[in-house]
Parts: structure tokens; C-alpha cells; sequence
């Protein structure tokens, strides 16, 4: 088996946007009259080559530390991938994926795909990006619900109107309104039948 570090670089690496980034403070120097050299390291755990544990999302899940180690080591794949993997997708690369999968590329997956792997069995999913996904995606998906809804109402608005009030209603009421004074109409040559017949 090869073994391959991916590892990326701590302090000079993208930070996911709202994540302070990390930053090392020279705290001794022997230059400065220290009998030693030290600093001090501060970062989020979200930054760099790291792992994003079942706790990371689900309020009750697993932490970092808990989780088995032989998950992150082994066979894998790697895809190349570009955009927002979906649900149907995810199921097309089944066939051809270990149980570990790095993407490469500019890539997010989304909940749909999320749950098509993890049906599947796959141990371990890793992506280049600071995220599985982009929180531009989430605005973006956020934004499209809003309009998607707010269009769906005022569509139904219109259709209820259009419905009520647009040249097929009134058709169909002129048509009725026909229709009932033709009934009436007959209903009355046939009474005066009867009177004649009488």
C-alpha cells in the first residue's frame, strides 16, 4: 500500500470564513535573554487538515476522540469532483469507491448525497475545501427557499383570482346562466302543453 500525506498547512492555509485563524506567539527567545525557545500556538480545530466528527453537526454524536483511528487509515479513492454532489450522483460513484473517498476539487456535498454514502457504508469522506459545505451554498439555498416560497404564494394568489374571476369563470357562469334559462324556459312550454292538453 502507498501512503500518501495530504496533510494541509496550519498557519498559512484558508480559514473557514467566522473561524479566527490561527496565529503562533513567540513567548521565549534565547535572543531575548530566555533560557529557552517556546510559543504558543492558538487555532480552531476547524482549520487545516482536520476532522469533522459526528459531534460536528449532531448535538449527542460522537466526539474526535472517541472515534476509532483505523477509520482514518486505509484504502481509499480519490475522486475527482467539481460543484455540488447530489443524492443520484453520489449513487452513480458508488460502484467505484472504496470505503474511504478523498474529492478532489472544488467541491460541497450535499445532504442528499450525505445520506447516499453514509446508506452505503463509506467510513471516511474528505474533501480539499475547510468544509463537506460551502456556507455560500447554505445562504444561497436559504435565499432560493424564501423566493421559491414567496413565488409559490403569490402564484397561488393569482391562479385563486384568475380561477374566481378570469374569462373561464365567467364562461362557465354565462354558460350555467344559459343552461338555467333554457330549463326555465322548457319547463314552461311543457307546462303550457299540459294546460292545452287539459
Amino acid at each position: 500500500m502507498i501512503l500518501h500525506d495530504i496533510s494541509r498547512e496550519l498557519l498559512n492555509g484558508p480559514v473557514y470564513p467566522g473561524d479566527p485563524a490561527p496565529a503562533l506567539t513567540a513567548v521565549c527567545r534565547m535572543e531575548w535573554g530566555d533560557v529557552c525557545n517556546t510559543s504558543a500556538l492558538s487555532a480552531c480545530v476547524h482549520n487545516a487538515t482536520h476532522l469533522d466528527a459526528p459531534r460536528h453537526f449532531v448535538r449527542e454524536g460522537t466526539d474526535a476522540a472517541s472515534l476509532p483511528l483505523e477509520l482514518c487509515v486505509g484504502e481509499c479513492s480519490v475522486t475527482a469532483f467539481e460543484g455540488v454532489l447530489l443524492g443520484a450522483q453520489a449513487e452513480e460513484l458508488l460502484p467505484r469507491l472504496h470505503k474511504r473517498v478523498l474529492f478532489k476539487g472544488e467541491m460541497v456535498v450535499s445532504p442528499s448525497a450525505a445520506f447516499v454514502l453514509s446508506e452505503a457504508g463509506l467510513k471516511l469522506i474528505g474533501v480539499e475545501g475547510q468544509s463537506v459545505s460551502a456556507p455560500e451554498l447554505l445562504v444561497t439555498l436559504a435565499l432560493f427557499l424564501v423566493v421559491y416560497v414567496f413565488l409559490m404564494v403569490a402564484w397561488a394568489r393569482v391562479m385563486g383570482r384568475f380561477i374566481k374571476e378570469g374569462p373561464v369563470a365567467k364562461a362557465a357562469v354565462a354558460k350555467a346562466g344559459a343552461e338555467g334559462a333554457a330549463g326555465a324556459s322548457g319547463a314552461t312550454d311543457a307546462q303550457a302543453q299540459l294546460v292545452d292538453a287539459d
